[in-house]
């Protein structure tokens, strides 16, 4: 279950935005559970047996769908993942200050730029495997997506408006804890209040996440009835994506994060040196696993005499 955990938390990465409050969202995003060598090593696998679960893949489509995810994965490794440890290492050299909101908005910015980069690898290899689709692997979509909202929905969306709250202030204290360690009684004092004065509203990123799903499903039922070529295919499973990742903001004119940006940097701010140090320590682990990575995707002549050592601190 671990490893799945890892896994989930990579594949979104390269999906659109993300309710999910990230504290200083690189690092978060990249090891939300702890992402590890080998779990990377098992992710082609992972994610086919997470889509073949929502769709259930013929035995032709299944060899199709297989060299897709494998197509994708050499090239993230190949080139992106050197990217994400180079930022990595520039993040190492910012925690130990201080952070402004328009400091972690930068770095919203930039993971917008690796999502983009990593939904136009995959475009191309998704849009035959959506053609493929038929009306029983939409349905079984269907389903599955509903079974899934359903048992999330009861986690983010209780009844009661007070559990709703307090159950957002552990899932973000929780997700800061994963890169500072241990948060004080006032720490977590403060992000209650913040959360209660203005919160991330999760009734809004429900509603977000159905019209994001339903417009998928449309989409996909669209192309199983009219079959068109697959650049059209492709247009218009791009039209989903940009309507995902360009959907209005909760709070209205701004930057689309900017109420998660200040609300990172001012916990940022309250953290202890030995905090932000712990911090830095567990960065400089997953860069040295991404790092490592990278290296193992290149020919043999071209790796690094020794590869770097992961710190044990982000177990």
């Amino acid at each position: 279950m671990k490893m799945f955990c890892r896994i989930k938390t990579m594949l979104r990465i390269i999906g659109a935005r993300r309710w999910a409050l990230a504290l200083l969202a690189v690092p978060l995003l990249l090891a939300g559970c702890g992402l590890v060598r080998v779990g990377y090593g098992q992710a082609p696998n992972l994610v086919y047996w997470r889509l073949d679960g929502l769709a259930g893949f013929s035995a032709e489509q299944a060899p199709q769908v297989r060299e897709a995810i494998a197509q994708w994965f050499d090239w993230h490794r190949r080139e992106e993942l050197p990217r994400y440890a180079d930022a990595l290492a520039r993040l190492q050299r910012e925690l130990p200050g201080d952070a402004t909101p328009t400091q972690v908005c930068r770095w919203f910015d930039e993971l917008a730029l690796w999502r983009d980069s990593a939904w136009e690898a995959a475009l191309p290899l998704l849009a035959p495997v959506a053609l493929s689709l038929d009306a029983g692997q939409l349905q079984r979509l269907r389903t599955e997506l509903r079974s899934a909202d359903d048992k999330l929905k009861r986690e983010i969306l209780p009844d009661s408006a007070a559990d709703r709250l307090q159950g957002q202030v552990q899932r973000t204290a929780q997700r800061a804890q994963r890169l500072y360690g241990r948060l004080d009684a006032t720490q977590r004092e403060w992000l209650s209040l913040q959360l209660t004065q203005a919160p991330l509203s999760p009734e809004a990123w429900w509603a977000e996440r159905q019209r994001r799903q339903d417009d998928l499903l449309r989409t996909l039922a669209g192309l199983q009835e009219r079959r068109p070529s697959e650049p059209q295919a492709r247009a218009a499973l791009q039209g989903v994506y940009r309507r995902a990742v360009h959907a209005p903001a909760a709070g209205g004119s701004g930057h689309p994060q900017a109420r998660q940006c200040e609300l990172i940097a001012g916990l940022h701010n309250r953290t202890t040196p030995a905090q932000r140090a712990t911090a830095v320590q567990r960065v400089r682990g997953w860069e040295a696993d991404l790092r490592a990575l990278a290296d193992a995707a290149r020919p043999a002549g071209e790796r690094q005499a020794q590869a770097p050592t992961a710190s044990p601190a982000w177990r």
